[in-house]
């Protein structure tokens, strides 16, 4: 795997040790000018809501990863990572697993059958739609949800459009935007047509790029 750009070194990031590493690994020693430029958009490191569009293959699904994992370490609240199919929730999952094994954090994944309970040990949840759902029903019935929950990424935003599954997510981005204001919502899709009322309705800033690392030939 290609290094990323030479501009913002990860080591600067708010990040164990021991996650820098395992990214370099793994050839990511740097940030694209974009990845920086969007983790480092004002009020985000403090928390605000996020919405970001970019090219596929343009490496959105890092800056969602650094800044969840900033605050899973920062403020030691449990996060919830939404992916829309069984297949790459198990493969975000394994992923996280490997990312994370020298620092103690528990990843989880929940799909298919499989129960979602807020009892259940985990510090990062990857979940489908449906089990992301369940553990935020959950947390609102224990009356733990802005306890619990430090950050909520949804990875393929625009499918809250989404002709079957889209009124799911916006059922329980709605619940945490009302009764958990403070959890970090960080919402990421290559296209998204309506992306500035999307950003609004969530109370987010909002970032977009068309950043290709490799340029797109018809």
């Amino acid at each position: 795997m290609a290094s990323f750009g030479s501009s913002f070194d990860l080591s600067r990031l708010d990040l164990p040790q021991a996650v820098v590493e395992a990214y370099q690994t793994r050839g990511i020693k740097s940030l694209y000018d974009w990845q920086a430029e969007c983790l480092t958009t004002p009020g985000v490191q403090e928390g605000r809501n996020l919405v970001y569009c970019a090219p596929t293959s343009g490496g959105k699904t890092l800056v969602s990863e650094v800044l969840m994992l900033q605050r899973l370490f920062r403020l030691r609240k449990r996060a919830i990572f939404v992916l829309p199919y069984v297949s790459v929730v198990s493969e975000k999952a394994a992923f996280l697993q490997s990312l994370c094994k020298s620092t103690g954090a528990l990843i989880q994944a929940f799909y298919g059958g499989s129960p979602a309970s807020v009892k259940d040990p985990f510090d990062i949840a990857v979940c489908t739609l449906e089990k992301a759902n369940a553990l935020i029903n959950h947390m609102v019935e224990e009356g733990q949800l802005a306890k619990l929950l430090g950050t909520l990424v949804v990875d393929e935003l625009h499918l809250v459009g989404d002709a079957s599954r889209g009124y799911l997510l916006e059922i329980f981005l709605s619940k945490v935007l009302f009764l958990a204001p403070e959890i970090q919502v960080l919402g990421l899709s290559a296209t998204l047509p309506n992306v500035e009322d999307i950003a609004k309705w969530l109370k987010a800033v909002l970032y977009r790029t068309a950043y290709r690392p490799v340029p797109l030939q018809e």
